[in-house]
């Protein structure tokens, strides 16, 4: 066992001394030798570590709920800790670097200062996993403001008893401080979050300094850093007001997204809102923005749409020039926040603003370099708000393809067809005119991650392809699979741009959802003739990384269609392709092309990570987690971006702690999922030149919860060892019992008809979930079953008509407390009386 001191300056762990001596640094070396080594078993694993900084980890105010899984799954080993030690943002890290004085004199160009560079890049990209292992798992004061930690960028060189720390310019770090409020807010439970007051988050905005102060450099310093923050709270506050939909019914999804509206943000009040956006600092909008339409999602309100309408140009009455000077990255949250808002409405004015924003964004390029909020450090341009319109489209047709009536006439198919493929007849942009360069830019961005093309034509592809796949979603449409064909032959394939190879192949395999499999043999079919030879040196290198993009895609498709449904066949397949491509993403590269190649499978490796991680998310899997540890080493050859895909792979992982939550499947979580891990991942820490980063948190829309718990109605505590027995018709007309034991993954319940509980010390359950029945939806959703302890029955030979009344009473107070709690939880927002009566006879 590891045994760690609680100063954040000492953090050693104290092994046992047959360990010892193979006791090594994580951080002293590269990374490679761990990639090299292979898969570890957990016990291996967390030999090896020096400071695990577990003592801090849990430092943090974790709830009940979330302590009680995590004992219950991970008490047999330290997966839990080292998972936590991993992701842990402001511990310093040790290393067995020894710098001499010259070493340690040196400025900015010295080794120490490339160290903590290098190290910076893998601890600022920390923020965003701890949103996914710290989900919902802390308790709310809503006396208080909540804390928001800080990523810190530190070092204990060997030999030095003092901690080297990095700076950085503020600007560059504004996205990471903005990931912190995020991952802030949504440890917060989410059920605590729900009724929290709007007044609550006004309690979080950080202290203005005084107008004395506007001369100190400090103070303006330390408020732009709790200002970044405080916008990414109101982003986590936006995400955590629901749980996803489950109803199919369009009308009946509309009507209970507008019951379960609820959250500080979904009450807020206009003149507060105003506040925020009069400050007209960029990260405040975008935060605003998107959170306000994240907590009105598919409910198409009047009150939300008009200030989401107020920083899209096209939506502005003539004269309102004034605003059409907002950054792309404002614009674009605004965009996609209009597809959240109007999510598989079918709303034929929004459709046509979106195709008519991504038509513009093809032929005109507008001047924003004077922009009204300069604070706003987005760098995003127009492929960032071309994918924002794809996706705000798609969102808002979501799944219905050609099934649609009311914009039969819009041709949605053949338009978007024409923003790809460039034939339409039309003026040519001004870009269309400065590719007139060598292809030594081209070369050079895509040794920094295969770039997007500098072309005209390509500014739009990304976004209508995204809207073909979105609209399309799940419809089996093969005319829509076409419209995305690759490229047969070698000499067009080698000209392609890998990642729109990529990308096409996705939407295509999303498009044809039923006909996804988990198998190397549907991977492999998805390869054209051209690139089917595995073997390196049998091709040419443009069409070896052309296959590794096409692998890549397959293998999201699969982890998208299975994601957190822990899919044995699903997760083999994937595993197998990752080391595949990691194998490649190792090997030294010793020219021009091995370069490509290398930093090729490198950018289809994040996707990888990213892949392996859905399939089994929650689960704290050791073989996917010692394949990501295996990437936490810091080097030269990893990103920004590399670090943000390994790391949120590993929160995905350990989501909410570990096995408390996972990920939906549904039409609208696979749509969601796409957006928030979006297979480019940024290369700096304010990239968003083609997707925005605060987009990388849409995946909190998708939690729900992962086990079937059952627990003691008098005292909520966990049932442990009860049996579950799930009672389904079989094919031949007979019936089928399925026993599990509690708490397990959530079974699929489309043909469980009964349900039947027993447990040591409690009275037996059984439930009749017919299909449609609010008892089916009430446990589909909360995933919690509550028993009668025997102990409050009465006692034989001690029954007397007064015993019998009182303990009578007793029990049905606290059965119906449960079930208020239930119903209340379920529809917080209805201000009807609750029925106890039929909920206890259900």
């Amino acid at each position: 066992m590891l045994a760690n001191t609680n100063e954040q300056s000492d953090c050693i762990a104290v092994v046992p001394s047959s360990c010892r001596a193979a006791a090594k640094p994580v951080d002293s070396g590269d990374g490679e030798d761990d990639a090299l080594a292979g898969p570890k078993g957990i016990v291996e694993l967390c030999d090896q570590v020096i400071e695990p900084h577990a003592g801090q980890s849990h430092a943090w105010n974790q709830s009940q709920r979330s302590r009680e899984f995590s004992a219950l799954a991970f008490s047999r080993d330290l997966r839990l800790d080292e998972a936590e030690r991993l992701l842990h943002m402001s511990a310093p890290t040790h290393t067995t670097t020894s710098l001499d004085s010259a070493d340690a004199a040196d400025g900015a160009d010295g080794p120490k200062s490339q160290y903590l560079g290098l190290l910076a890049r893998r601890v600022l990209a920390l923020p965003l996993s701890q949103s996914l292992l710290r989900y919902s798992a802390q308790q709310l004061n809503p006396q208080d403001a909540l804390p928001i930690q800080h990523p810190a960028v530190a070092a204990h060189f060997g030999g030095s008893k003092a901690a080297s720390a990095w700076t950085v310019d503020a600007a560059d770090m504004s996205w990471p401080l903005f990931h912190s409020g995020v991952a802030a807010a949504l440890s917060v439970e989410r059920d605590q979050l729900r009724r929290a007051h709007p007044s609550w988050v006004l309690l979080n905005w950080p202290v203005e300094p005084a107008d004395t102060a506007q001369d100190n450099p400090d103070a303006m310093k330390e408020f732009n850093t709790a200002l970044a923050a405080h916008a990414g709270f109101l982003l986590g506050v936006g995400l955590l007001t629901r749980d996803p939909v489950l109803s199919n019914s369009n009308d009946d999804r509309r009507q209970q997204q507008q019951r379960n509206s609820s959250g500080p943000l979904c009450n807020m009040p206009p003149w507060q809102a105003f506040k925020y956006l009069s400050k007209r600092h960029g990260l405040t909008s975008i935060a605003l923005l998107l959170g306000c339409a994240c907590a009105h999602r598919g409910t198409m309100s009047s009150s939300v749409s008009k200030i989401l309408s107020l920083h899209i140009p096209t939506l502005l009455p003539p004269g309102s020039s004034e605003l059409m000077l907002l950054s792309y990255g404002t614009q674009a949250a605004a965009m996609l926040g209009l597809g959240l808002l109007f999510m598989r409405s079918q709303n034929r004015r929004m459709v046509e603003v979106m195709l008519h924003e991504l038509e513009s964004i093809k032929w005109d390029a507008r001047d924003t370099s004077a922009r009204l909020d300069g604070a706003d450090p987005a760098e995003s341009t127009s492929e960032c708000y071309s994918l924002a319109s794809g996706f705000a489209l798609g969102l808002t047709v979501l799944g219905y393809g050609q099934s649609t009536r009311t914009l039969a006439d819009l041709r949605l198919l053949d338009t978007l067809s024409e923003f790809i493929s460039g034939q339409r007849a039309g003026p040519p942009g001004p870009h269309v005119n400065s590719q007139t360069g060598s292809s030594h830019d081209a070369t050079l961005e895509m040794l920094g991650g295969l770039s997007i093309s500098a072309r005209s034509e390509s500014v739009s592809d990304i976004g209508a392809i995204a809207a073909i796949g979105l609209v399309f979603l799940g419809t089996n449409y093969a005319p829509a699979t076409q419209r995305l064909a690759l490229p047969k032959s070698p000499a067009q394939l080698r000209e392609a741009d890998p990642f729109l190879m990529l990308w096409k192949s996705l939407m295509q395999s999303l498009i044809m959802l039923d006909a996804v499999q988990s198998t190397p043999a549907w991977v492999e079919s998805t390869i054209p003739r051209a690139c089917a030879s595995s073997e390196r040196g049998t091709q040419s290198p443009d069409l070896f990384r052309i296959r590794l993009h096409i692998i890549a895609a397959s293998c999201m498709a699969i982890a998208l269609k299975h994601a957190g449904t822990e899919d044995p066949r699903a997760h083999s397949t994937v595993l197998s392709y990752f080391d595949e491509i990691e194998q490649v993403a190792s090997k030294p590269s010793l020219g021009y092309e091995s370069s490509l190649t290398r930093s090729a499978a490198q950018s289809c490796l994040d996707v990888m990570c990213v892949a392996t991680a859905l399939v089994m998310a929650g689960s704290g899997d050791i073989p996917t987690m010692a394949r990501l540890r295996a990437l936490h080493g810091v080097s030269a050859s990893r990103s920004y971006g590399n670090h943000m895909a390994s790391h949120m792979a590993l929160g995905i992982l350990f989501l909410g702690g570990g096995a408390r939550f996972t990920l939906s499947h549904s039409l609208e979580s696979i749509a969601l999922l796409l957006i928030a891990f979006f297979p480019r991942f940024p290369q700096q820490y304010s990239d968003n030149r083609e997707h925005l980063q605060a987009w990388r948190h849409l995946w909190a829309l998708c939690v729900v919860p992962r086990c079937l718990v059952v627990r003691d109605v008098s005292t909520g505590r966990m049932c442990r060892d009860a049996e579950v027995s799930l009672v389904e018709h079989a094919p031949d007309g007979g019936e089928r019992v399925t026993r599990v034991v509690s708490p397990v993954p959530f079974p699929d319940m489309a043909n469980v008809r009964t349900v039947c509980v027993s447990a040591p010390g409690f009275m037996p359950l059984r439930l009749d979930v017919m299909s449609g029945s609010y008892t089916r939806r009430l446990v589909c959703k909360r995933r919690v079953l509550y028993m009668q302890p025997l102990d409050d029955t009465p006692k034989r030979g001690l029954v007397t008509l007064t015993e019998y009344m009182q303990w009578l009473a007793t029990t049905k107070a606290g059965v119906d407390f449960m079930c208020e709690q239930l119903v209340q939880s379920d529809d917080p927002a209805s201000s009807t009386p609750v029925d106890c009566a039929s909920v206890i006879r259900a």
